[in-house]
């Protein structure tokens, strides 16, 4: 009979934590973060999980410091300061106390960690932690991508936008966002849906100011994805088509995830009246609209469908919405 690790077990009895880690027979081998491999393999120290602290924890987003003369080790992320101390099972969380046990240690002139504190750091930082019990491979995901860009992916955002318009339609970087139809009922007034995550607002708003000759910055970038996070909302761009200069009246949206049905938490420009299209008489009038779901009521590693209706429930489109395709 198989046997399991029981040193996790026990470590989960010492510390609750959302994101956890269950050992079986087939041992630690790699650590994977986002699809990329962490340069650093998981090891057994005297019966206890072990992993190097700084290879980690920097693949997560936190700046690492060490301080030779206390032993002290700092990780920090935006308001999000950790710090812990070698032989010590004290781990201060903005200046609040919890235990870890065993303590860090020193191996080889490597700082290992039980991977009680890697659980911590996911709790911490709306991350995920998966332990393929077959192929004994870990996987850290974030929660939520969308609302979580790192610097990196900021600085790519606003270097494309830089690049002006004209590179973007060359690049087809909207199109890119564009909802693929799944099926529906309408043809003639079928609305155009874009996905507008954070990445793509950073895009288009460092566009915009390209044009302006200004320049949008890092910390502006930054402050705008802490803004969308407080909110803790995603974002669809629809063009919606009709022959009733009303259609705002007459349209709704619902998000289905399995056998889960999400409201929108807001539908902006419904109360407005619809512009003639330059393709009259057919369709006569479209109308920009954006709405809101709720970022917490979505599961990001699983497929959804987001579904537009028409004058009643019988007359919809749906859309496919695959998260894993969009930055």
């Amino acid at each position: 009979m198989i046997k399991r690790f029981l040193i996790l077990t026990a470590m989960t009895l010492l510390f609750t934590l959302t994101c956890t880690v269950q050992v079986t027979a087939q041992p630690p081998k790699q650590i994977y973060f986002e699809g990329f491999r962490i340069n650093s393999q998981p090891v057994m120290e005297n019966g206890t999980l072990l992993a190097e602290l700084r290879p980690v924890t920097e693949t997560l987003g936190f700046n690492v410091e060490w301080n030779p003369l206390t032993q002290t080790v700092t990780a920090h992320k935006d308001d999000l300061i950790v710090e812990l101390k070698i032989g010590s099972e004290n781990v201060l969380v903005n200046g609040v106390n919890r235990k870890l046990s065993p303590a860090p240690e020193i191996i080889n002139d490597r700082t290992l960690v039980t991977f009680q504190f890697i659980e911590l750091l996911c709790e911490l930082d709306d991350k995920i932690i998966d332990w393929n019990e077959n192929t004994g491979i870990v996987t850290i995901k974030r929660k939520n991508k969308f609302l979580t860009l790192t610097e990196d992916e900021i600085l790519e955002a606003l270097e494309i936008g830089k690049k002006g318009p004209g590179a973007l339609e060359r690049n087809r970087f909207k199109s890119r966002y564009k909802l693929p139809v799944e099926e529906g009922k309408l043809w003639r007034w079928r609305p155009d849906i874009w996905f507008k995550t954070p990445y793509y607002q950073i895009v288009e708003t460092s566009c915009k100011k390209s044009t302006e000759f200004k320049k949008y910055t890092l910390e502006e970038a930054k402050e705008f994805i802490r803004m969308l996070k407080a909110k803790n909302l995603l974002t669809f761009e629809i063009t919606a088509y009709s022959d009733y200069i009303g259609i705002g009246k007459k349209i709704n949206f619902i998000l289905k995830q399995e056998d889960r049905l999400i409201l929108p938490q807001k539908i902006t420009g419904n109360d407005e009246l619809a512009d003639i299209t330059s393709s009259w008489p057919f369709p006569t009038y479209k109308l920009p609209l954006m709405v809101s779901f709720n970022a917490g009521e979505i599961d990001f590693h699983k497929k959804a469908v987001l579904v537009y209706f028409y004058r009643g429930e019988n007359t919809f489109v749906s859309y496919t919405l695959d998260f894993s395709r969009y930055k």
